[in-house]
């Protein structure tokens, strides 16, 4: 990874949003006379043309969504189940022979005002970034399998976890954003022309001439993320510890230790220097 991108230093990341937080501030009152060149809508700007690739505005997106705090304890509101939501939306759009606008209609009104804000502005961003893949190289099924778990789910780690569940997880909440990305794609296209390279993301929704089906999820796209095979290797090291001081023996004991040791050697020629210290 390139070490100039934003996606590799938290510190530029941390600048980047702090940059964008003021350049929110209550603007001054509409004169004639330009922005000054330190006005921090002309330095959030400026600081945005040094932008590598999309994947800093993924790294800085997903740093934020790590630290925002939802209403509630989960994503869709307070429910014992954290993926009520979801279910309840697949299931009905499902019933209904996958209409058009069930973005609008079925999803949106399950979702808490705040909520539905939080998503609609990320996916905006995703469609965004998605409408030009072929230019920067990175597709809406990336980009939702990415942010996914950091934005579905309140909790990211359980107790336990190893790193196939926690990959399990990941790739859920992924292919759930990525469900709803395509899902939302449809409802626009009901009211205005989308870009060709959304468009056809959605061609074949829902997608059900699928080689595998997996109950409760959406059947993978066509022009989803690839799937390859991969070695799991796991190295576990014990680190050492600092804080038990470690047992000192006694010289004495390390003189009666070293009394008792025998020389190993073929042509025996400590062995009577040896036998000498012995005595």
């Amino acid at each position: 990874m390139h070490p100039h991108w934003y996606s590799t230093s938290p510190d530029l990341q941390r600048r980047l949003i702090s940059l964008f937080i003021l350049s929110l501030a209550p603007k001054s009152p509409i004169t004639t006379l330009s922005p000054t060149p330190s006005s921090p809508q002309i330095i959030f700007n400026t600081e945005l043309e040094y932008t590598r690739s999309p994947h800093d505005i993924a790294a800085v997106l997903r740093w934020a969504l790590r630290h925002v705090r939802l209403e509630g304890d989960s994503f869709g509101g307070p429910n014992t189940n954290p993926w009520q939501w979801y279910t309840a939306f697949y299931e009905t759009e499902r019933e209904k022979h996958h209409p058009p606008s069930a973005f609008s209609e079925i999803l949106v009104p399950q979702l808490p005002p705040a909520h539905l804000q939080l998503l609609v502005s990320t996916l905006e961003l995703v469609s965004s970034l998605a409408a030009h893949s072929e230019r920067n190289g990175i597709s809406g099924s990336k980009l939702t399998k990415f942010i996914g778990l950091w934005l579905l789910a309140a909790q990211r780690t359980e107790d336990g976890d190893d790193w196939a569940s926690f990959y399990a997880r990941w790739e859920r909440a992924g292919r759930i954003l990525e469900h709803i990305f395509l899902a939302q794609i449809r409802d626009e296209m009901t009211r205005k022309k989308m870009p060709l390279r959304l468009s056809e993301l959605v061609a074949s929704y829902p997608y059900t001439r699928a080689s595998t089906i997996e109950e409760g999820l959406l059947p993978r796209p066509r022009l989803s993320s690839r799937r390859y095979d991969a070695l799991h290797v796991r190295v576990e090291t014990q680190l050492p510890d600092f804080t038990t001081p470690r047992p000192k023996q006694h010289p004495l004991r390390i003189i009666a230790d070293a009394i008792k040791a025998e020389v190993i050697s073929q042509s025996g020629q400590y062995q009577d220097i040896w036998d000498a210290i012995k005595r």
